[in-house]
């Protein structure tokens, strides 16, 4: 284990309850992970071209789920959006 996961472990413990979501890197992505087994949602900005960036989600029932999910889901929106300009 890395020296920056162990303090950041330490930290967790110490916000105990006060913590209610992890930022994570996912696929090139950074994702808020929150939830509980059985229940996690991940949240992702996407970025579609000519279109004002939000917010993607990805739920699943283990954690890979949720954050595979949402990055599959920017990629979406994202991948959307590549043809709307020629359509005009």
């Amino acid at each position: 284990m890395s020296t920056q996961t162990s303090h950041l472990l330490t930290v967790a413990a110490e916000l105990g309850a006060a913590l209610i979501g992890l930022v994570v890197s996912h696929h090139g992505r950074t994702m808020t992970l929150t939830g509980s087994p059985g229940q996690w949602e991940a949240v992702a900005l996407a970025e579609p071209d000519g279109v004002e960036e939000h917010d993607v989600y990805g739920y699943g029932d283990t954690v890979p789920a949720a954050l595979d999910a949402c990055a599959d889901e920017a990629e979406l929106v994202e991948a959307d959006n590549d043809g709307a300009e020629e359509d005009e």
